[in-house]
């Protein structure tokens, strides 16, 4: 059976819920094929949450009354830096991945916390 995460890691034996699955950190686990790939989904989720949000933000920006062609001009740069990281994210590299997830993970959730 799977275990637990715990603050000194997966030490205590995990508790069936209760639909008896058993609940865990997939990102605690020992890295396999299958949670690296997981972890590749939840960056590319990631991205293209913060995407989504700019694209929303371009789309206020241009439903303005006045719109700021400046104010459009660095949402359009934001948005291509992150297609460019979106595009770029290699499946195969796990310390991208991870950096991708513990730098915009927060983000992305700001974000939406506001909306």
């Amino acid at each position: 059976m799977l275990c637990k995460s715990s603050p000194v890691g997966w030490a205590e034996p995990a508790k069936p819920n209760a639909l008896g699955g058993v609940a865990g950190t997939i990102s605690a686990m020992a890295p396999t094929r299958i949670t690296h790939g997981i972890r590749f989904e939840v960056a590319q989720d990631v991205l293209g949450a913060v995407l989504a949000h700019l694209a929303e933000a371009a789309a206020q920006a241009l439903d303005a009354a006045n719109p700021d062609p400046g104010h459009l001009t660095e949402i359009e740069a934001e948005q291509r830096k992150f297609r460019t990281l979106r595009h770029d994210l290699d499946p195969r590299d796990v310390v991208q991945i991870e950096s991708v997830i513990a730098e915009h993970a927060p983000l992305a959730r700001r974000l939406y916390a506001a909306a």
